[in-house]
């Protein structure tokens, strides 16, 4: 069995002397694994980084084999991120969750579309990267089922005045219906819920509001998702909030 796709690579580990076995994200077929012979010694080795975007070709014997994989760099994206703390660390994050609770050879293109946006985004350094990296936590929830609803109040069925987030379903609250617990509710994403019923990243996103939207998203993955696997959830994933070195003033 063989394939030919474009891919991102969002993990890597050496195996013996001088190989690698490098994880990816394809467009058209999802996330595989291959081996690079010799992959150490040869004189390109700085494309299999991790974030690159690649054009590769895997084949095995058969489709359960782990397999082997060639590999063409199209964009050395992780050239243009390793001396920018956040970007590194939004990279590292986000590959990092995304080899753990993606399962293997599922297709999954709206996964793909969201970390190619993201990783270009950086690439041209557009400022509007730091929107993606929170979309994509948020898109990913919802991905795999655990989708934050914040389209009404969970209490009432209002769509104004919604104010909190329940912290163990996920919901939207509403001011009113919230007042009293106030103090056990995650107080809503002002961007995050503008996105939610607009489905466009146009909306303001202040660097509190992406810290706090940070918050949002690590608390539900860790809850909803990694509640699920073995793997702890990435370290570098909760120093991400400080790389944007947010004012402790203004937290």
């Amino acid at each position: 069995m063989e394939w030919q796709d474009q891919a991102i690579i969002i993990s890597k580990q050496i195996q013996g002397n001088s190989s690698l076995i490098i994880k990816v994200i394809s467009y058209n077929h999802g996330i595989y694994k291959g081996m690079i012979k010799g992959a150490k010694n040869h004189k390109n080795n700085h494309v299999y980084e991790i974030g690159n975007l690649i054009s590769c070709k895997w084949r095995a014997r058969t489709d359960d084999h782990l397999g082997y994989i060639k590999v063409e760099e199209d964009i050395n994206f992780s050239s243009y991120v390793m001396y920018n703390k956040s970007k590194l660390y939004s990279l590292l994050s986000i590959a990092q969750i995304l080899d753990v609770v993606l399962p293997e050879r599922v297709i999954c293109m709206e996964i793909y579309k969201g970390l190619y946006d993201l990783l270009y985004a950086m690439y041209n350094n557009n400022d509007y990267w730091k929107k993606l990296y929170l979309i994509m936590e948020f898109n990913l929830l919802s991905y795999l089922g655990f989708g934050l609803d914040l389209m009404k109040c969970t209490v009432t069925n209002s769509k104004s005045d919604l104010a909190y987030i329940s912290p163990k379903s996920g919901k939207a609250v509403s001011s009113k219906a919230g007042y009293d617990y106030r103090d056990k509710l995650i107080p809503i994403n002002n961007f995050l819920l503008n996105y939610a019923k607009s489905n466009n990243i146009d909306h303001e996103l202040s660097l509190l509001d992406l810290y706090n939207g940070l918050n949002i998203t690590r608390f539900f993955l860790k809850k909803f998702v990694f509640s699920e696997f073995i793997h702890k959830f990435p370290a570098i994933r909760n120093k991400l909030n400080e790389s944007f070195e947010l004012k402790k003033e203004e937290i």
